[in-house]
């Protein structure tokens, strides 16, 4: 069941979300904007880690270390937008390349 959710919110279309939300995360907003960040790229990371295939093993762990980052319920402090900028990059990079592979 959880799989299947997964693999649903992989598709080409609903894989802009995340990007979406990681380009709009690069200007400066309040701290309650970032937490709907962390939620979204949370739940893409993890349907990545679920829903890719087997045969995608660096990606699934590339997913699940961008879930870990971002997850909300215990939230990982950098201390400065300085070092979330490059992280909000290079998991943009992630979720594009992503959307490329589905399409």
């Amino acid at each position: 069941m959880i799989n299947i959710i997964a693999k649903k919110l992989l598709t080409n279309n609903l894989l802009i979300i995340p990007i979406v939300v990681l380009v709009i995360a690069l200007y400066p907003f309040e701290a309650k904007f970032y937490i709907l960040v962390k939620i979204v790229v949370f739940i893409f990371g993890i349907a990545a880690f679920i829903g890719l295939p087997d045969n995608m093993k660096k990606e699934k762990y590339t997913f699940l270390v961008s879930a870990i980052i971002y997850n909300p319920i215990f939230p990982l402090y950098f201390g400065t937008r300085l070092i979330w900028v490059p992280i909000n990059l290079l998991v943009l990079y992630f979720f594009w390349k992503l959307r490329k592979n589905m399409g």
